[in-house]
């Protein structure tokens, strides 16, 4: 039994030690707000290149 584990080792939607992303969703409704998380997280981080440049700029003016 132990033998037929070993071969038959299939891992397709089992979840990774230290994975970083969501679970492959079932619905259209799941992807649709994994889309909507994926870009709110690109304008994040937009916004903080701008941002942390800027207000160093704008502190070292005012200090």
């Amino acid at each position: 039994m132990l033998l037929l584990k070993i071969l038959l080792n299939l891992n397709f939607d089992v979840p990774t030690p230290w994975g970083i992303y969501f679970q492959d969703s079932a619905t259209p409704q799941c992807e649709g707000l994994i889309e909507l998380h994926d870009h709110i997280i690109i304008v994040q981080k937009k916004r903080a290149k701008f941002r942390g440049p800027l207000k160093a700029l704008v502190t070292k003016e005012i200090w």
